[in-house]
């Protein structure tokens, strides 16, 4: 009687921890449809010009155009990597 109470329970055991591991396997592999956490940045092409961009581009010129030139062009040049390049804005 006792060998098949025992039996009873491993096989009870064994069936609960199936169960578990076929539930975690009908779960999708989150790991592989996930962005990439740190994508390559794009590169300004060899032929921008970041007051040719801001003429272009009379709004950003607007947002940017209380900055010194420096900075200006510095904030033209990441708003063109940031968002010129997603929104295809011309820059030549």
């Amino acid at each position: 009687m006792l060998k098949k109470s025992i039996f009873s329970l491993v096989c009870g055991v064994l069936a609960l921890s199936t169960m578990g591991c076929e539930d975690k396997k009908a779960q999708p592999d989150q790991h592989h449809d996930a962005a990439p956490q740190n994508p390559a940045p794009a590169a300004l092409p060899a032929d921008f010009d970041a007051d040719k961009y801001l003429k272009l581009n009379p709004d950003v010129d607007a947002h940017y155009g209380h900055l010194p030139a420096q900075e200006r062009q510095e904030a033209a040049k990441n708003h063109y990597l940031n968002h010129g390049i997603a929104e295809n804005r011309n820059f030549k």
